[in-house]
């Protein structure tokens, strides 16, 4: 059984790019992470209230086995999405069905893992609106 390798597609202004994982992500658990932005009041007899405004969804994304001939084509990557870009991600290369994110970390930190490969965590936010671009 093969593992599904992931690609994220974007366009920095000068045509898409296509950046192919070499690897697949590790610890994936199969589902996205929730987080809902939600104001609780409870009342003095403990009724609860809850005001909710929207439930964000996220994909944990961890690299482990990127070689370091990759890192140059990542860190292109890397410098549009820590501006605000925004990038199909295809869950598997091989399958047309993607979802656009954009990167909710403000920084990116990528280590050695062992000779010649790198490893880093991504986390993606799911943009919504029917036109993609979070609206």
């Amino acid at each position: 059984m093969s593992y599904p390798v992931p690609k994220i597609e974007y366009n920095p202004g000068s045509g898409t790019v296509v950046l192919n994982f070499t690897f697949p992500p590790v610890m994936k658990s199969g589902a996205p992470d929730l987080t809902a932005q939600r104001e609780d009041s409870i009342s003095v007899s403990g009724l609860k209230q809850s005001v909710w405004t929207r439930t964000d969804e996220f994909l944990p994304v961890q690299l482990d086995f990127v070689p370091v001939t990759d890192m140059p084509a990542w860190t292109d990557f890397m410098r549009f999405a820590l501006a605000g870009g925004l990038f199909n991600y295809f869950p598997d290369k091989t399958i047309a069905h993607y979802t656009t994110y954009t990167l909710d970390d403000s920084s990116w930190a990528p280590s050695r893992n062992f000779h010649g490969i790198s490893r880093f965590k991504l986390k993606l936010r799911k943009v919504v609106g029917a036109d993609q671009t979070g609206s």
